[in-house]
């Protein structure tokens, strides 16, 4: 029930939150811990009640969205992500540095781990601004730098976008342009856009198609062909076609979520644009469906989910202005909530404590991640895919895709108590940091403040006598 629908939790760091949360069992305790970063440079590991459990400090801001997996085959989830001081960390389920890897520049992008050789592991694919990609190897062994024009934002999908059976990378870049390589292999192919490419790209169709966007307004869908070039002595060359563009009025730096809304049989993509407007378009047509005015530009990439265990997903997104919404698939708006900064991360739909209902999580400028839930919810299998990370196709702002089968408990709605959060560990014996708090005022502070207004009012009203004090 969307009437239900209420703050949980807020915790509080001191540094904008533009790093999209993940979701992970991190703990074997059969619940998911809440993992996101913060402009503060910390890295932070929560539990669904919000007790921090760890937290690391990188050496700059961290925009780059965690992604989660077992990249080592150990049986156990490793963290990965970028920072601004140029680093790529990988860390236990526990918060101890594995290793690290130095680019050139702050590292932006989100980094998604696939395996893309075939070889034992997962191997890791970000982009840096220091204009190159990466792919590195489980232990953290660079086996391919691609050299690219521009810096780069975007995060990376993986693919078969050419249908010969091998994953590609596909990448957007600030030089106007979207990138399909391969790995192992040459093929390099570019399609040039008209604005710099920090969306990322999203994957749709049984026949690959690439959804994407760029500054420049446009919304785009790319498809694969072969030519044959020359007479009977000639070959074969590949390109990146446009099947279709759409052009909102503003950039457009969110990226598509990619589901089936309108029960076409096929996917539907939902962006956001700084125009104000959630789109909705068709997958195959790049045709507008349906759009939805806010007040506010949209920044956030959108989720998409079953949150009341109805028969339809709904969408959920932030805008700048701080406004936290959910739409369904008629395109009403059935709840909405202000936060006090703007959102600009993905939120991410799960059931945290295994309770069978499901929390949004998400992040926002006023330095806070916040929790909601509903008293009532589903008791059914609950898919969230936005953009932000998937095990092989995107990792975007942060993809998350979490799927868990649940059944009925009591649940009682946790009292929220004013307390100090604090780390269990942290990196290297450094002294604890700051991590959050839960927002509120301590007793002592309320009877102080009550104390000094009723010392104020006897005051005013002696003053008004005429009695000097």
């Amino acid at each position: 029930s969307y009437d239900n629908l209420s703050l949980l939790w807020v915790f509080e760091t001191d540094g904008w939150i533009r790093s999209s949360p993940a979701v992970a069992d991190l703990d074997n305790d059969n619940e998911l811990e809440i993992v996101f970063g913060s402009d503060n440079g910390f890295l932070y590991a929560l539990d669904s009640s919000r007790r921090g459990l760890w937290s690391f400090r990188a050496g700059g801001r961290i925009r780059s969205s965690p992604f989660i997996g077992d990249i080592n085959n150990d049986s156990e989830p490793e963290i990965i992500f970028g920072s601004d001081d140029g680093f790529l960390y990988v860390l236990n389920s526990k918060g101890n540095l594995l290793w690290s890897f130095k680019a050139e520049d702050a590292i932006v992008s989100s980094p998604v781990a696939v395996d893309i050789d075939e070889g034992p592991g997962l191997e890791i694919v970000f982009g840096s601004m220091d204009e190159n990609l990466y792919l590195l190897n489980p232990e953290g062994k660079l086996l391919r730098k691609f050299e690219l024009k521009g810096g780069i934002e975007s995060s990376p999908a993986i693919a078969d976008f050419d249908g010969d059976g091998k994953l590609d990378i596909i990448i957007g870049t600030n030089s106007h342009n979207v990138y399909v390589l391969s790995y192992p292999g040459t093929k390099r192919l570019a399609f040039p856009t008209r604005g710099r490419v920090v969306s990322s790209p999203v994957i749709v169709g049984s026949a690959p198609r690439i959804v994407i966007a760029s500054t420049d307004g446009d919304i785009y869908g790319l498809t694969y062909s072969e030519y044959w070039v020359g007479g009977k002595d000639g070959y074969t060359e590949a390109r990146i076609n446009r099947a279709w563009n759409y052009s909102t009025d503003g950039e457009v730096i969110s990226s598509a979520a990619a589901a089936n809304l309108l029960g076409s049989g096929y996917e539907e993509i939902v962006i956001g644009s700084r125009d104000k407007n959630l789109y909705i378009l068709d997958s195959y047509t790049g045709k507008l469906l349906k759009k939805y005015l806010t007040n506010a530009p949209i920044c956030s990439s959108p989720a998409i989910a079953n949150i009341d265990g109805g028969d339809e997903s709904e969408i959920v997104f932030g805008s700048d202005d701080g406004m936290l919404y959910i739409m369904n698939s008629s395109w009403e708006r059935v709840w909405s909530y202000k936060c006090k900064g703007a959102i600009r991360t993905s939120p991410v739909i799960a059931d945290l404590n295994n309770d069978g209902k499901s929390e949004i999580i998400v992040g926002a400028d006023d330095n806070r991640v916040y929790v909601f839930s509903s008293i009532e919810g589903p008791t059914t299998t609950i898919t969230t895919t936005t953009s932000t990370t998937t095990s092989t196709t995107t990792s975007t702002t942060s993809t998350t895709t979490t799927t868990s089968t649940t059944t009925t408990t009591s649940f009682v709605k946790p009292e929220i108590k004013i307390e100090e959060v604090g780390p269990t560990t942290t990196l290297m014996g450094e002294a604890p940091p700051v991590v959050g708090r839960v927002i509120g005022v301590s007793v002592n502070a309320g009877l102080t403040i009550l104390a000094i207004f009723f010392i104020a009012v006897i005051s005013y009203i002696l003053y008004r006598k005429g009695v000097r004090i």
